[in-house]
């Protein structure tokens, strides 16, 4: 129990420990304005959490339930899946974000869409299994490669952020969060290329 548990609570008290990190890099770097801008983005990105969040918790028993070889046609499978619904939320995101935040929030936030356009980029990474690769290893007991996976993210994400929102304000703040993303689903997607 110890050696499946204990991964995925590092992985969340790392996680946690990141969010006060981001809250830091970004009330040294910017503004309250831009800070204000970037949480109306990110209440924009739960619409697309709300769609992705479910299925990724469908997949762990799935994923649990099978051997190996039945294990990389799920993988496979829930991939494209996953891509069919969130590849087309994140696009409305990308095109309409001005549109949605200008209507829900008001003109006032002006910053706010090229964000949300920005931040919402990310989840096109659905594509290469950025909703599956977490359930898939928690779901054959490798907890250890999504803790790896974690550890990646935090190692580029701090410097990278640190460099890139002093330098590009929230624009940086957002690259940084999505080359550290990059680098941790790549790693995982190698892992899991290896494994199955």
């Amino acid at each position: 129990m110890l050696r499946y548990g204990l991964p995925l609570y590092l992985s969340n008290t790392l996680q946690s420990f990141l969010i006060i990190i981001r809250g830091i890099i970004l009330a040294y770097f910017t503004t309250n304005f831009l800070i204000g801008n970037f949480n109306v983005a990110m209440n924009f990105i739960t619409l697309i959490t709300i769609i992705s969040s479910p299925i990724a918790i469908a997949l762990f028993p799935a994923f649990s339930k099978l051997n190996k070889d039945n294990s990389k046609t799920l993988f496979i499978y829930s991939v494209k899946y996953t891509s069919a619904i969130i590849i087309p939320a994140t696009i409305f995101a990308l095109i309409m974000s001005k549109d949605l935040i200008f209507l829900i929030c008001g003109e006032s936030y002006t910053e706010a869409p090229l964000y949300l356009s920005i931040y919402s980029s990310i989840f096109l990474l659905s594509g290469f299994g950025l909703m599956v690769i977490g359930s898939f290893f928690n779901g054959i007991g490798d907890t250890k490669i999504n803790f790896k996976s974690t550890l990646i993210y935090t190692c580029l994400f701090i410097p990278l952020a640190l460099i890139l929102t002093k330098i590009f304000q929230i624009e940086g703040f957002l690259i940084s969060i999505i080359l550290a993303t990059i680098a941790s689903v790549f790693y995982s997607l190698r892992i899991a290329y290896k494994k199955i």
